[in-house]
């Protein structure tokens, strides 16, 4: 027994082949850099030899059972049995690839599995284990295994997040060993059916929506298999749903301005989310992203503050939800908890600023705009020293004709800030304000209002505007102002003049069908003014300028051509504008060659020309409104 010596490990051990005789004899066997001296007899004949693993089991520890190996990714899980723990100490695990043909070392270990990490894909690499007492004696080798390890994977609707229906395509990846897979759903293939390996393949996910995961087990051609965590993960959405759909409403009613929060709960996020009031407002989108007043984004709760708009009115109207997934799986619609009832407020009107009324001390003149609402109630007129009209507000006046805008308030005192308002009411009892406007009387009679004519258009679409001349001995001056509305203000006269003989007012530079608003302010020698009756009138269409007719050019000078036309006539005009070219086709996108502003100007010299060729000319008239009209089209031949 003295050749049985305890393993000290890869220390002054030499390398010798790992070998086994059979036969009678101790043999010696080295695995790569351990030296161990075992008695090794075989029997072929049933005979009980000296055995150094049987007839010594305390000194020589048995040899590892049941190794097998999982491959996967440049890695190999090895995991094998032993009688019991407690008679071995440590294991050595021996490998050898395709470069080596001896056993060597790779690692020690002191548990039943081991992992080897440097190995390479489509390499195969055989091992086997020994066993190692407490005593420091290693037994013999296990049986010996190969495995090659590889790329190992599975996925699902090539790695889609989520799959609208069950059925799912697999695309598997295996080395060129892999001969036969397990698969299933959800769970590992235990005991699943060995199919062939295939690289893709048609599967149906559990039922079910959620998540589902699908297991694969490889085993390749030496019957070793794959690591047992090779899947992938599909989340099955089939179908979308509501799960509530309300809105907040604390009233009876809303109003335009009020704030309607609608929330909807699909209980998934990234999808499209809306609602429709009635036939009135569809598809209006609710949020999921923390804005518009949504709490939480991407919580499948989806939320809108909806503003009322103004004018719309709903009675009893039913409030739909509807939610469309991000697969597009569209979710039944679902009404609201509550109906919707909107009552839209009058069509406010616009107050003009008040008039001091002449001869009428401490009264002035209110008018607003009509209001053409079918409900219509009631027209209130409030006066106020207050600017917002919030204290002290006196009704002056409750006006029920829809016609009548305009009445009289007195017994106003000088040099007082006067604040007016108009609430127009309905018959449902809702009101809505105008603008408010300000008046402060003076402590003297503002002057005479004046009679502003009808005004009258001219031939060339001018206005003529004449008034009632002042007599008041403290005359200054007139005003007059022009506005394309009806609220006018003597802040920006087109006219003034201090001569009260002045009566006539010619008003040119008009744009074409417009309608125009004049009024005329008669100011007195201390600022203080009136306004005359407002008149208004529309201008005319433009009518294109008047065509001119261009004489041939004539060559009087080398390289130049002398041309000739009739003169336009046109009060609006702006300009002739002269184009040439060597085609009898007058590109007027072009440059012209001159741009002449004078109307009585009807001859021009073209010069630099070549000589001995043809140009073409046509000239255009173009007046004030941008319109133009061209003339005849003439050519001549400049000098050789």
């Amino acid at each position: 027994m003295k050749s049985h010596q305890k393993c000290t490990g890869t220390h002054g051990c030499q390398k010798a082949p790992f070998t086994l005789h059979t036969g009678k004899k101790i043999r010696h066997f080295s695995i790569c850099t351990i030296s161990v001296c075992l008695f090794l007899i075989v029997s072929s004949c049933g005979k009980d030899f000296d055995d150094p693993v049987s007839v010594h089991p305390t000194v020589y520890p048995q040899a590892p059972l049941g190794i097998t190996a999982q491959v996967a990714d440049n890695t190999v899980f090895l995991s094998w049995s032993y009688r019991s723990l407690q008679e071995s100490a440590a294991f050595n695990i021996y490998r050898r690839d395709t470069l080596l043909t001896e056993m060597a070392l790779l690692s020690h270990c002191d548990s039943l599995v081991f992992i080897d990490t440097e190995v390479r894909n489509g390499m195969p690499y055989t091992y086997c284990i020994t066993a190692v007492n407490s005593d420091q004696y290693e037994g013999p080798p296990s049986a010996e295994i190969v495995a090659t390890p590889g790329v190992y994977s599975i996925s699902i609707n090539n790695g889609a997040e989520f799959a609208k229906t069950a059925d799912a395509n697999l695309n598997i990846i295996g080395p060129a060993g892999a001969q036969l897979m397990q698969i299933e759903n959800d769970t590992l293939p235990h005991g699943a059916s060995w199919l062939p390996f295939v690289s893709t393949k048609q599967w149906t996910l559990s039922q079910g929506d959620g998540n589902k995961r699908i297991y694969v087990i490889f085993r390749d051609a030496d019957g070793n298999q794959s690591t047992t965590g090779i899947h992938d993960d599909i989340i099955l959405d089939s179908h979308a749903a509501i799960s509530s759909f309300r809105i907040a409403i604390e009233t009876d009613y809303m109003l335009a301005g009020d704030t309607l929060r609608v929330t909807l709960v699909a209980g998934e996020p990234y999808g499209t989310a809306s609602f429709d009031i009635g036939n009135l407002i569809l598809n209006k989108r609710l949020f999921d992203d923390a804005t518009q007043g949504d709490e939480l984004a991407d919580d499948g709760t989806y939320t809108l503050d909806y503003v009322i708009p103004p004018y719309l009115d709903v009675q009893n109207a039913a409030i739909i939800g509807k939610f469309t997934d991000r697969l597009g799986n569209v979710a039944e619609n679902v009404q609201a908890n509550k109906t919707l009832t909107i009552r839209s407020l009058p069509t406010p009107v616009e107050l003009f600023t008040p008039e001091p009324v002449q001869g009428k001390e401490g009264a002035v003149q209110l008018a607003w705009t009509i209001c053409q609402d079918g409900d219509f109630l009631n027209y209130r007129l409030y006066r106020s020293t207050d600017p917002l009209l919030k204290k002290n507000a006196t009704l002056v006046r409750i006006c029920t004709e829809q016609t009548q805008t305009a009445c009289l308030d007195s017994l106003l005192e000088p040099k007082i800030d006067y604040y007016y308002r108009v609430l127009v009411s309905d018959q449902q009892g809702l009101s809505s304000a105008s603008n408010i406007v300000r008046v402060q009387l003076p402590d003297f009679y503002p002057p005479q209002s004046l009679e502003l004519y009808t005004p009258v258009l001219t031939e060339a679409a001018e206005v003529a505007i004449s008034w009632q001349t002042a007599t008041s001995t403290d005359f200054a001056s007139y005003r007059l102002v022009r506005s394309t509305t009806p609220a006018l203000t003597a802040t920006v006269p087109i006219f003034y003049t201090n001569d009260r003989r002045v009566s006539f007012y010619l008003d040119t530079d008009l744009k074409c069908e417009t309608t125009y608003y004049y009024r005329l302010y008669l100011f007195n020698e201390r600022g203080v003014a009136t306004g005359s009756n407002i008149q208004s009138v529309v201008t005319p269409a433009n009518q294109p300028p008047q065509a001119v007719q261009l004489a041939a050019p004539v060559a009087t000078v080398a390289k130049s051509l002398q041309l000739v036309w009739s003169r336009n006539r046109d009060s609006d005009f702006d300009s002739y504008r002269l184009f040439r070219s060597t085609t009898p086709i007058i590109d007027t996108a072009q440059a012209p060659v001159t741009i002449i502003n004078i109307q009585d100007t009807n001859s021009f010299t073209d010069q630099g020309l070549a000589s001995a060729k043809v140009y073409y000319y046509q000239i255009f008239v173009y007046d004030s409104q941008g319109s133009n009209t061209g003339s005849n089209l003439v050519s001549g031949q400049t000098l050789p």
